[in-house]
């Protein structure tokens, strides 16, 4: 689809499905029944944990998918599994990936960079195992906006043009290697990224407070405004780690400290993207390693 774009929220930790979201409309067993109880959108069946106030209200723009599952129980391979959608049977070399990320693959068909502004492909907002492009080459890892301040020149844009100039003369000949290519794209996306206008797809601050507001004045708020307004301006895949998920004892603290700022986004998001008639462009993906039944 053209100008489609992924965000992609990673609840790293394994989430309970029965704590957050999940698809079957009768009722969960007493076993793995949740903390709090169930919250049941009647139209579509839907069921949220108790905590989900927000995001049940857009229930009907929603699916959850109960039937992805793997047999890994592994924090670090799964993540890998479900962020490449390969196994890697090396599991001493999961901190390098042995595939490319969905994202780094979404970079390299599409380009590093927007052709018409320079904003980067694929973003991301926190580190996830297996975000890196592996084989494919440095070129197509993805962009982090915490350094977002180097996105404008420190210098007279004149000056900086000349010293681009000056480099590309002393480069000479390229080598021809892997990491020499991935050098030489590095500089071309650098030089598109500032003098595009991807640094105004980075400022929060061209956005209308009474939307801030919805979205909430958290990490996750600004976070998730942040992608909707890089899917606008063209940036095709965008990541966001919210972990904390690994939740084994004291659930209903855990919960409640960190369910209410995520649904609050999620909720702003969904209703966001809707209003703005991009719900057919922006695919929101929210998941993590795997699951748990209690």
């Amino acid at each position: 689809l053209k100008d489609s774009a992924v965000v992609w929220v990673w609840l790293g930790g394994g989430p309970t499905q029965f704590e957050t979201f999940h698809a079957p409309k009768e009722s969960v067993p007493d076993e793995y029944s949740p903390v709090g109880g169930s919250l049941v959108d009647k139209a579509s069946g839907m069921a949220f944990g108790s905590h989900w106030t927000n995001l049940i209200k857009q229930a009907p723009k929603l699916n959850a998918i109960d039937s992805f599952t793997h047999g890994d129980s592994s924090h670090r391979q799964a993540t890998h599994w479900v962020m490449t959608s390969h196994y890697n049977k090396e599991r001493s070399q999961t901190s390098n990936p042995m595939f490319p990320s969905h994202g780094s693959i979404v970079s390299a068909v599409y380009g590093a960079n927007n052709s018409k502004n320079g904003v980067p492909t694929y973003v991301k907002q926190g580190r996830i195992e297996g975000e890196d492009p592996s084989w494919l080459g440095g070129a197509y890892k993805p962009f982090d906006p915490s350094n977002k301040d180097n996105l404008t020149p420190q210098v007279e844009v004149q000056r900086f043009m000349d010293r681009n100039n000056l480099l590309q003369k002393l480069g000479g000949n390229p080598v021809a290697s892997p990491s020499a290519n991935s050098i030489t794209k590095f500089n071309s996306q650098a030089l598109n990224v500032i003098m595009g206008t991807a640094k105004d797809a980075f400022n929060l601050d061209q956005e209308n407070d009474k939307i801030k507001e919805v979205y909430g004045d958290t990490s996750i708020g600004k976070q998730l405004l942040l992608a909707r307004r890089l899917c606008e301006f063209g940036t095709r895949f965008v990541t966001i780690n919210y972990g904390g998920w690994d939740m084994h004892s004291n659930i209903a603290n855990a919960l409640q400290g960190r369910v209410p700022p995520l649904d609050k986004a999620l909720a702003a998001f969904v209703d966001d993207v809707h209003q703005r008639g991009l719900n057919e462009k922006i695919l929101l993906i929210v998941t993590g390693e795997f699951g748990r039944t209690k």
